[in-house]
């Protein structure tokens, strides 16, 4: 539709090739229309088939105002399913778009919009008067001097399925209506959550605690080096002490650090098969 200030196409005619116009007609440029009252103005007609009917805009009206306003896309939940830690999500992405219109003179009119049919989508409001190529004609009546709005609303929806393991902790509230989820599933997913927290936690530590081991395990691999280059020149007593005495610590902190991380892998490992268990057995 034409923004505010420009001329808008309202009164519209059924035409139908080979009838209304010649027969040899089929591809028609600035073609004449007249009425009942006599020319009525040019209407652009695109190919037609023989006996093929189109509605053509055939006048114009100064006097009718129209803006076209699109809202942002809204995503919403529409369900939410889990079965053994397996998220299945139907969303509904909304699409609105507003129509203004004045009716800029004294008289009553009829104003017919046509809007495109978006493939995929379904229209939730309003009901359409018609359908034609493409396109949902909504009939609106104009009152003299006086301005309305029209919201045409329309839905895609969509399917999404992913694992519950590899989900951030708050998907389900990216989107426009998180209040949608059931207590019982809200519930099942915050423990899901916290639990892979744990593993999380867990896993963090596991890999900490073995970057430090490694690089004491390099640590002691330098110091018996440094001894046995050191066992074998004079005067180096008190360097050969230093270095025996570090490695006996390294040595320990070897020990307790291996002994750590063996408590901290089957900490994990427990940790996992809880979550395994508790997502093969949700089911919402």
């Amino acid at each position: 539709m034409a923004p505010f200030g420009f001329k808008v196409f309202v009164n519209r005619i059924l035409i139908e090739a080979g009838r209304r116009l010649p027969p040899t007609f089929n591809y028609v440029r600035d073609a004449p229309v007249y009425t009942p009252d006599g020319f009525a103005g040019d209407a652009l007609i695109g190919v037609l088939k023989n006996g093929e009917k189109c509605l053509v805009s055939y006048a114009i009206d100064y006097g009718t105002h129209i803006n076209t306003t699109h809202q942002p896309d809204k995503k919403m939940i529409r369900g939410v399913k889990a079965v053994q830690g397996t998220l299945t999500t139907r969303i509904a992405f909304r699409y609105v778009t507003t129509y203004r219109i004045a009716n800029m003179d004294p008289v009553e009119k009829r104003l017919l919009i046509e809007h495109a049919v978006s493939e995929g989508t379904n229209l939730i409001t309003p009901q359409a008067d018609s359908l034609g190529r493409g396109s949902y004609r909504f009939t609106v009546p104009l009152p003299a001097n006086s301005s309305l709005s029209i919201e045409v609303v329309e839905e895609e929806l969509t399917e999404t399925t992913a694992s519950l393991q590899q989900l951030s902790a708050d998907y389900l509230f990216e989107f426009e209506d998180p209040d949608s989820l059931t207590p019982a599933l809200r519930d099942a997913l915050a423990a899901v959550t916290a639990k892979r927290g744990e593993l999380a936690a867990v896993e963090g530590e596991c890999k900490r605690v073995d970057a430090t081991l490694q690089e004491l395990v390099r640590n002691q691999e330098r110091l018996r080096q440094n001894i046995r280059i050191l066992r074998n020149l004079a005067g180096q007593e008190e360097r050969l002490n230093r270095n025996v005495a570090e490695l006996a610590e390294c040595d320990a902190r070897i020990s307790t650090l291996r002994e750590r991380l063996a408590s901290l892998r089957d900490q994990k490992d427990k940790l996992a098969a809880e979550l395994n268990d508790a997502l093969a057995e949700l089911e919402l």
